[in-house]
């Protein structure tokens, strides 16, 4: 072979080799990922001060043909629970709201109920896109680890805290306006019922005030906005009791079986109005309402053996705010039937109760 030829070839061979060597699949070393540096603990504690964060850090070993997509989501949900376990702790150490009334109900169980709780709102907060809250993971190849690092940052939160409070009383505020507006127009049962939502909210503001406190022990008490929530829940306690008034109801009626009268359907409403925690006022003037009825007995038949009948009821509830009727309507009960005239009528002044009951349970019951 010509000296020419033959160098051509080596050089050939050589390159051939080269390329089949330095080939992935033929590599002998694997490359790994640079661990990131927050999964040193010295690192973190630099980086991410107490005083400026919270923080949550969790790892796991990744077993052989495991799911590692599954373990770094798993790792990562364990690093965010850590961080708010942490905040949680914080604020039962140094919340004495929270710590008082949880001893003054059952002592540690409630304690520790209050405590899952707050960690669930915590949770919850991080989560949202608007506090910014990190979370980071890192799969070591090499040594089969999964890391995962959560922070959050105290200022982040304590903003976010802050919001919550001030659109949850707003919100509360246009509820309880809403509610002065039905009670004007005679709707109690609608007044009632926003004026309850309003005092819910307030009162579900609560724990993001202690935290909002807690997280920023330098502005939390004015941020948190007691002061007005206080106000707040004073004048809607003095609403509810002046609405609780309006829904007092004073029945009366006229019902006649017979030529005689009987209280047998206005008994039987009352007992109806209390099973529903409705209200019954002693006397017309105390009264937020004023139900009156008129039954006598209509379309009388008999057989020879039984007697027929049914009641026809007239039915005025009258509004005493604005002294208009909120309903007025006439009722024919169930036909009824027994073997004497007086026996059928009272059967049918019985069977007429649920039929009224019916049509004006909305406006007078309270569940």
């Amino acid at each position: 072979m010509p000296k020419r030829t033959y160098n051509t070839f080596c050089v050939t061979v050589l390159m051939t080799i080269a390329v089949i060597i330095l080939s992935p699949q033929f590599s002998y070393s694997r490359k790994f990922e640079i661990a990131p540096q927050w999964i040193q603990e010295s690192w973190r504690e630099v980086s991410y001060p107490q005083k400026e964060w919270y923080t949550g850090f969790s790892q796991d070993a990744v077993p052989r043909n495991a799911n590692v997509a599954q373990i770094i989501q798993r790792v990562e949900n364990e690093a965010r629970n850590r961080m708010a376990q942490g905040i949680s702790v914080h604020i039962s150490g140094t919340s004495q709201t929270r710590t008082t009334s949880s001893q003054t109900r059952q002592g540690e169980k409630v304690d520790e109920t209050i405590g899952r709780d707050y960690e669930q709102l915590i949770l919850a907060s991080t989560n949202a896109q608007v506090v910014k809250a990190q979370t980071h993971s890192f799969h070591d190849q090499q040594n089969n680890r999964v890391f995962a690092f959560a922070a959050v940052k105290r200022s982040d939160l304590a903003a976010y805290y802050a919001s919550l409070i001030e659109n949850g009383l707003s919100e509360a505020r246009r509820e309880f306006d809403l509610s002065k507006q039905l009670a004007a127009a005679g709707d109690n049962r609608g007044a009632a019922e926003k004026t309850a939502q309003s005092r819910n909210k307030v009162q579900s503001l609560v724990p993001y005030r202690e935290m909002l406190i807690t997280i920023d022990p330098e502005n939390g008490l004015k941020r948190s906005q007691r002061e007005r929530a206080d106000e707040l829940l004073k004048q809607l306690t003095a609403a509810q009791i002046e609405l609780q008034n309006d829904l007092f109801v004073y029945l009366t009626s006229k019902e006649t079986i017979l030529g005689e009268e009987t209280d047998i359907i206005i008994s039987g409403l009352q007992t109806l109005l209390t099973q529903s925690n409705g209200r019954i006022a002693a006397d017309r003037e105390a009264a937020g309402f004023v139900l009156t009825i008129e039954a006598r007995v209509a379309n009388p038949k008999s057989d020879g053996v039984f007697h027929y009948c049914n009641a026809a009821v007239r039915v005025n509830l009258i509004n005493t705010k604005t002294n208009k009727s909120e309903a007025l309507i006439n009722v024919n009960g169930p036909k009824e039937g027994s073997m004497t005239a007086q026996s059928a009528a009272e059967a049918a002044f019985k069977s007429a109760v649920p039929v009224i009951w019916a049509q004006i349970k909305d406006k007078i019951a309270v569940n």
